[in-house]
């Protein structure tokens, strides 16, 4: 084996001797050995003694390339000992160049050379030579014409390094931004084209404390919390190191970990950067996000189709934030796994949910529902196998929605097959029908064994439990805890919203919602209304339903003896309500602003509320007996048996909406707290806290 070794008098190389290996690992590079490697290596070897994650690699010295010029071949053991390192890097490597004048404090030429990712052994010397040849290119030659230097200046050392291939993403960090911020700028994949100028992709510009100030294509190609939070760990732990210079660094990363493949002194004045997205980077970020979902939903699933409705969350949910989403996904939809209340509520009455779906979905700064993720949790057992399911039902659902997208509004009203007679099944199932229709009835047996029984389980079960907890919750002082005691309060309550009270709303909302559907339905077979008939008689038979705590809320406003009292009533009854949508956590509770709460008592006491719900309780009854009295026994039986859960539930739904939005205040208020002691302005920018409790 040889080594070249320079004649400090002469600028020609001597004579090979052997002196042993041609290339060496990064961790037996010794101080003699710094003026040999080129600013590449010397950078490398630096990083890895300061403990940052540098891959593991091999050097070969600028010797090499000094034989290289003067005998127009490489040594002879090169190549053997470079198959030798790559195979104890894993059997990948980058091959990069390690130039005398590369990553110098004057010179970076970032982006001059170019990087090669060799898989296999037979590329290894047209690839060495690649980067020997390129030293002397004409290209390279212009650019150090233009910084005062000629080729004949650049002695060329080699980086064998491990490649961490097929990275999730790569890119660029640049200390010093904007005065001490960072700006991280990255592709998926490789980030070649990203140091080459050949793309912009991502960039965040991101503070000291790894929080991100701006953006521009974070939805379109998200980086994970950890990862932001280890690229300013080890960025501004290189700056330090450096005496404060600012720095160029290199990432790569993958499954989890972060890896910094090169960092230089940063020689362009980058100045003033403002990553604020225009309208059309907004918007084709938007476009390329839609496009994934749709691509991975149809994957997954095996559906034709993919739709995206904002129906229903648009009401809840009107201007989200992603910490809405992340706490609302959580606790209703699912969420990394963790089934959420909706999946908990059917799988106990029996719908075959299998592992939670992606229901919710953040989409250019508004929420949106998957009909086919929703329609998984909606699976009573006919056809047998989920994927059948997705393949013959669900595909009917979208195509339905696709033709009249008012279908796509409330989806468990009319669109999901609840009530198939045998003729609906043979016409999508044929020779299975029969089977099918069996497993229907078991359905409809079940679904009727629930309506009996919950009701009773919930006022001498449910409703106790779920008043003393939130009652015992409101007593606690929250200033009193430390972050820790709150987080586990915080963590106690929102368990206790997925696990108990969102899903007795679930189990109420859908019995309430399947017997609507079915009284619909028997109201235009056994009546011969037409749709819109059966529709209005419908709601005459659900106004004015006793059993609904709102009811009772409302009644005892207008009831009290004076305003003042009334607003006391309020403050206790209805102070948990939102100034939005009951369901936003970021809007003030009524409590928290005398002014909306004063505005909704006069608005109660204004309506008369008592003797109008009275009288559409009058109306109701008249129009029940009517109905009733109309048809023959066999028939008014089906009817009543039908019509009675549907008013049950649809009011004992409002009742536990009523109960949870309870509940759910006293999750905002940890989160109120959390966020006054971290110093953040508004809860609602706090999308880490969300990560953090859940």
């Amino acid at each position: 084996m040889v080594e070249v070794l320079q004649d400090d008098t002469s600028s020609n190389p001597v004579e090979a001797k052997t002196r042993g290996s041609l290339i060496q690992p990064f961790d037996l590079i010794g101080e003699e050995d710094m003026p040999r490697i080129g600013g590449k290596v010397a950078s490398l070897v630096v990083l890895r003694r300061i403990g940052m994650p540098v891959p593991d690699g091999f050097c070969a010295t600028t010797d090499v390339h000094d034989y290289y010029l003067a005998n127009s071949a490489l040594p002879d053991d090169l190549v053997s000992e470079i198959v030798q390192a790559k195979n104890a890097l894993g059997g990948k490597v980058a091959i990069r160049s390690s130039a005398n004048c590369e990553d110098g404090r004057q010179l970076s030429m970032a982006g001059v050379f170019e990087s090669h990712y060799v898989y296999d052994d037979a590329d290894i010397p047209r690839v060495v030579k690649s980067v020997f040849d390129q030293a002397h290119s004409d290209q390279v030659g212009q650019f150090m014409a233009v910084h005062g230097k000629s080729v004949g200046d650049i002695r060329m050392g080699l980086v064998i390094q491990k490649l961490i291939d097929e990275p999730e993403a790569a890119g660029v960090v640049y200390t010093g931004i904007n005065g001490d911020n960072l700006l991280v700028q990255y592709v998926d994949g490789f980030g070649a084209k990203l140091v080459d100028g050949k793309t912009t992709g991502s960039a965040l510009l991101v503070d000291r404390d790894g929080e991100i100030a701006e953006s521009t294509g974070f939805e379109a190609r998200p980086l994970p919390k950890s990862v932001v939070d280890k690229l300013a760990e080890y960025s501004y732990a290189i700056e330090e190191f450096f005496s404060g210079v600012p720095q160029d660094i290199e990432f790569v990363y993958k499954d989890g970990s972060v890896y910094i493949v090169q960092a230089r002194t940063l020689t362009t004045d980058i100045g003033v950067v403002d990553l604020q997205e225009t309208p059309d980077e907004c918007l084709e970020a938007t476009k390329q996000r839609l496009r994934r979902l749709v691509s991975e939903e149809k994957r997954v699933l095996g559906t034709r189709t993919a739709i995206l409705s904002d129906a229903n969350y648009s009401e809840l949910l009107p201007k989200p934030t992603e910490m809405d989403i992340g706490v609302y996904m959580y606790i209703w939809g699912g969420s990394d796994g963790i089934p959420g209340a909706k999946q908990l509520g059917h799988a106990a009455m029996g719908y075959q949910v299998g592992e939670p779906g992606q229901i919710i979905n953040y989409i250019g700064g508004r929420t949106y529902s998957s009909i086919a993720y929703y329609a998984a949790i909606y699976h009573a057992g006919f056809p047998e196998s989920r994927e059948e399911y997705f393949a013959t039902l669900v595909n009917e659902y979208l195509q339905a929605i696709k033709e009249d997208p008012e279908k796509g509004a409330y989806p468990q009203m009319g669109l999901f097959l609840q009530d198939p007679t045998l003729e609906d099944l043979q016409a999508r199932f044929g020779d299975r029908a029969g089977e099918y229709l069996q497993v229907y009835q078991g359905f409809t047996a079940r679904m009727r064994t629930l309506a009996d029984d919950f009701m009773n389980q919930f006022w001498n079960r449910e409703f106790p439990e779920t008043t003393n907890f939130v009652s015992d919750k409101k007593m606690l002082d929250l200033n009193g805890m430390t972050n820790k005691e709150l987080l586990a309060h915080g963590i106690e309550v929102l368990e206790h919203l997925r696990t108990k009270s969102f899903v007795n709303f679930v189990k109420a909302a859908r019995l309430g919602f399947y017997y609507s559907q079915r009284l619909q339905d028997v109201l235009q077979k056994t009546l011969g209304l037409g749709k819109e008939d059966s529709q209005k008689m419908y709601s005459r038979l659900n106004q004015g339903l006793d059993g609904s705590l709102v009811t009772y809320a409302n009644t005892a406003i207008a009831e009290a003896d004076s305003e003042e009292a009334a607003v006391a009533v309020a403050n206790q009854l209805v102070g948990h309500y939102s100034t939005g949508e009951m369901l936003e956590i970021r809007h003030k509770p009524l409590r928290d602003v005398p002014d909306a709460l004063l505005t909704y008592v006069r608005g109660i006491r204004k309506t008369d509320y008592k003797q109008q719900f009275e009288r559409q309780k009058e109306a109701r009854l008249q129009a029940e007996r009517s109905l009733l009295d109309s048809l023959p026994d066999d028939k008014r039986k089906e009817l009543e048996e039908i019509m009675r859960p549907s008013q049950v539930y649809m009011a004992l739904r409002e009742t536990i909406k009523h109960l949870s939005t309870m509940d759910y205040l006293l999750l905002r208020d940890v989160l109120e707290v959390l966020g006054s002691r971290l110093g953040l302005a508004d809860v609602k920018y706090n999308i880490n806290m969300c990560i953090v409790i859940i």
